[in-house]
């Protein structure tokens, strides 16, 4: 009798330790999350300040549904700092928050969001205006070691002074390098789109590398298909923008490299609120990015 337990006991053991021998790596994997770590830098001349030049350091950390991206931007005048401002965006897209962070001030805000509170504003209108033409130019290149493939895209709002053929000029132009060969790479879409589809036509930030492109006058109808096209993490980009002009002037050029990436894992409390004495939080209509 003392025997038949005894191998119960021993086929039970053995049961549970292959269970636990199983369960092992969904439990590392829950433990530890896919990560994708990328910091662009973006230069960006031709701003109405005259001789000016911005340079923005964009550093994003995702999950499938996390991000934590943070922003610093310097505008330059000859010898002059013009402005010196950084901010940290936390994302969480499954519990619908967002913590904004200024590392400069040692403030942050909090702020959850609904679907319901903003209004696509995508219409028939927009589906039937200008088109963003984005081709796969079939072009591939070896950029610092990763294998990168060439999107093209351009947006053309330009119309009719009504001038005999003079034209109010208003366009989006540019290439973008694209490559799957960093790991976790399928993260970058996966957070980027559907966070870009969610957020488009309100004033809210994704926090993403894609806000850039907002602020240089793409409606959220063409930008939102410029995003779900890309497969990947973008590596170099180079574009140029005007807005609406009929002199030529108020022409952008913005220049965006890769300089780091890893898919380390993430830091302990890293997509939560900053904690201590150090930080004050403050509501989140009187949070201040400078």
């Amino acid at each position: 009798m003392m025997f038949v337990r005894a191998t119960k006991s021993a086929a039970m053991l053995m049961t549970l330790c292959l269970i636990l021998v199983a369960a092992g790596p969904l439990m590392a994997q829950d433990k530890n999350p896919k990560c994708l770590h990328v910091k662009h830098e973006i230069t960006t001349t031709g701003l109405p300040l005259f001789g000016a030049v911005v340079v923005y350091n964009a550093q994003d950390i995702q999950g499938e549904t996390l991000s934590r991206s943070m922003r610093s931007s310097k505008i330059t005048m000859n010898d002059s700092v013009v402005s010196d401002v950084a901010v940290i965006t936390i994302t969480d897209m499954n519990a619908k928050e967002q913590v904004y962070i200024n590392p400069k001030t040692f403030t942050y805000a909090e702020k959850e969001f609904q679907s319901a509170d903003f209004a696509v504003i995508d219409s028939i209108a927009d589906a039937k205006g200008p088109q963003m033409a984005i081709n796969r130019t079939g072009k591939t290149k070896e950029i610092d070691g990763l294998k990168c493939e060439e999107i093209y895209f351009k947006l053309d709002k330009s119309s009719s002074t009504g001038v005999g053929d003079a034209k109010v000029k208003h366009y989006f132009e540019g290439t973008m390098w694209i490559t799957n060969d960093i790991p976790n790479s399928n993260l970058y879409s996966a957070y980027n789109s559907p966070t870009q589809d969610y957020f488009r036509g309100s004033k809210y930030s994704s926090g993403g590398f894609f806000d850039i492109l907002s602020r240089l006058d793409v409606d959220s109808y063409n930008l939102n298909r410029l995003v779900q096209s890309i497969n990947g993490v973008p590596v170099e980009a180079a574009f140029v923008a005007q807005l609406p002009s009929a002199t030529g002037g108020n022409v952008f050029e913005t220049k965006i490299k890769l300089v780091d990436y890893s898919n380390d894992q993430f830091k302990k409390g890293h997509f939560q609120p900053p904690t201590g004495e150090k930080y004050e939080k403050v509501p989140v209509t009187e949070f201040r990015s400078f």
